[in-house]
């Protein structure tokens, strides 16, 4: 194969996704975007650019490039087509993109909110036995395993 049709071969397998997002994932896209920032920021105390060094200010800025790139790349998008796009957008394409963004921000608070199972109110509930009739009471005595007494009676004689 000559050169040219190699470089043809090579570029059409691999398409170009960013022409084809939908409103849901370029708001996701986004907001993994923003997240991996905030991360890259928290790493540098979320100072201004002002009160960092010359080395944190250039350091940073290639670290926060690096992760974006790495949100694209596990999105499967170029760097030239996310930008081309973003500039292409119309006006609703961006109303889509930026509901579909708060839809995502009410998701994740309301995923946040959400008692998660084993977590509950911070209250630890005993249960004294199996019914009135006759309780069980789990001890530990300091040696391995607690041991469980099965309790005679409503009142524990």
């Amino acid at each position: 194969m000559t050169r040219p049709a190699v470089l043809l071969a090579a570029l059409l397998s691999v398409p170009s996704l960013a022409a084809g997002l939908t409103p849901a994932e370029r708001a996701k896209i986004q907001r993994e975007q923003q997240e991996a920032q905030d991360a890259v920021a928290k790493k540098y105390g979320n100072r201004k650019l002002s009160e960092l060094s010359n080395a944190e200010r250039s350091a940073m800025a290639r670290e926060q490039a690096d992760a974006q790139q790495k949100v694209l790349d596990q999105n499967r998008v170029s760097q030239k087509d996310w930008a081309v796009s973003s500039m292409r957008m119309g006006r609703t394409e961006k109303a889509e993109t930026e509901a579909a963004a708060r839809a995502l921000e009410a998701e994740a608070k309301k995923k946040k909110s959400a008692p998660t199972p084993g977590k509950g109110s911070g209250e630890i509930q005993i249960q004294r036995g199996f019914g009135n009739d006759k309780p069980a009471v789990m001890e530990d005595k300091g040696g391995g395993e607690p041991e469980i007494e099965i309790q005679r009676g409503p009142t524990g004689k």
